[in-house]
C-alpha cells in the first residue's frame, strides 16, 4: 500500500482494475495528494504484493478487507475512487457502509452491466496466446489510445508471470445501489469492451438520480483522465 499527502486532509481511497497494481495509479496520486491523503492499496489476488488468496466475488470479502485497511489506518471517512474491478468494490462498499463513504467517483466499473460475452470469450483467448495475446490485449483495454511504454511493458510481464480471474463480479442488485447515500459520478467510455456503458449509465440513473454521468463517446475501457472532473467532483465538500 502507498499512502501520500498530509495526514490531516481528507482522506482519498484509489482501488485499481483487475490484473493491476497501485502502479497503475502512477499518474493519479501526485494529482491528488496536494488536497488529500492518499491511500492506494494492492487488492488481495491481483498482481501485486499483497496476499496472493482471491477473495470471493461472492460474499462480504473484499468488504470486509477494505474496512480493516481503512480501520488500521484510524479513517472513519474517505472519498472512494474505483477503476474496473476498483470500482465494483468501491460500489459495495459504500453501499454496506455508506455513512463512511462521501464521495464516490466510479471508472469504468464492473457490477453496473453484465460483462460482455465477446469480452469474456477474448480474455479466454488472449490469455493462451502469450505475447500476441498480450498485444492484443492491450488494443481491447485501451483502443486507439497511444498506450505508454511503461504501460506496454506491464502488461508483458502479467501476460508471462500472471494468471488472470476469468469472469466478472456479479451485478450489483437494485438495493445495494440505492443505499449509496453519497455524491457519485461514474466516468466510461461509449467503446468500452467489457461493459456497455449506455447500460451502465442507465441503471445508476435510474437508481441515483442524482448520479453525474459522463460517457466518452470514443473512449475505451482504459480510462486515464485523473485531473479535470474528477478533481472537481472530489474537491466539492
Amino acid at each position: 500500500m502507498i499512502t501520500a499527502g498530509d495526514k490531516s486532509k481528507p482522506a482519498l481511497v484509489l482501488l485499481h482494475g483487475a490484473a493491476a497494481n497501485i502502479l497503475g495509479w502512477g499518474a493519479a496520486i501526485p494529482e491528488y495528494m496536494r488536497d488529500f491523503l492518499v491511500i492506494a492499496p494492492d487488492i488481495p489476488g491481483e498482481a501485486g504484493r499483497s496476499a496472493p488468496k482471491r477473495p470471493s466475488w461472492n460474499g462480504d470479502e473484499y468488504i470486509e478487507w477494505l474496512d480493516d485497511v481503512l480501520a488500521a489506518l484510524r479513517v472513519e471517512r474517505t472519498a472512494l475512487l474505483g477503476l474496473s474491478l476498483g470500482g465494483w468494490i468501491a460500489a459495495r462498499y459504500a453501499a454496506s457502509h455508506p455513512q463512511k463513504v462521501c464521495r464516490l467517483v466510479l471508472l469504468a466499473p464492473g457490477g453496473l452491466a453484465p460483462m460482455r460475452a465477446a469480452a469474456l470469450l477474448k480474455t479466454i483467448l488472449f490469455s493462451m496466446q502469450r505475447q500476441k495475446g498480450a498485444a492484443r490485449m492491450k488494443r481491447m483495454v485501451f483502443g486507439r489510445d497511444e498506450i505508454l511504454p511503461e504501460v506496454s511493458r506491464f502488461f508483458d510481464l502479467l501476460q508471462q508471470h500472471y494468471v488472470p480471474r476469468i469472469g466478472s463480479p456479479p451485478l450489483l442488485s437494485d438495493e445495494q445501489i440505492k443505499r449509496v447515500a453519497c455524491p457519485v459520478l461514474m466516468m466510461t467510455g461509449g467503446e468500452d469492451a467489457f461493459f456497455d456503458a449506455q447500460k451502465a449509465s442507465a441503471r445508476l440513473k435510474r437508481m441515483l438520480p442524482g448520479s453525474e454521468v459522463h460517457i466518452e463517446i470514443s473512449g475505451e475501457h482504459g480510462i486515464t483522465e485523473y485531473g479535470g472532473r474528477i478533481a472537481s467532483f472530489l474537491a466539492v465538500t
